[in-house]
């Protein structure tokens, strides 16, 4: 990810790039946090995806949560 005063800080939101196909898997590619001013996000990425898809943006809470079930599931 590109060099800013945000890597310091562990990111707020993981972005993913979800392929227009059946059971595709999600790509990451970057992460966000929430602006000062709170109106808004910055976004660091590796690459930027192309194609036919959509970009979703887990908040790392969640994802850490979806983890821990599938933990305690296996």
């Amino acid at each position: 990810m590109t060099q800013n005063s945000n890597q310091t800080k562990t990111p707020e939101y993981i972005a993913y790039f979800v392929p227009a196909r059946k059971n595709a898997p999600w790509v990451r590619f970057g992460a966000a946090w929430k602006n000062k001013d709170g109106e808004g996000f910055s976004l660091d990425h590796d690459f930027l995806p192309t194609g036919n898809g959509r970009i979703v943006m887990r908040s790392l809470e969640s994802i850490q949560k979806n983890k821990e079930q599938a933990q305690i599931q296996e």
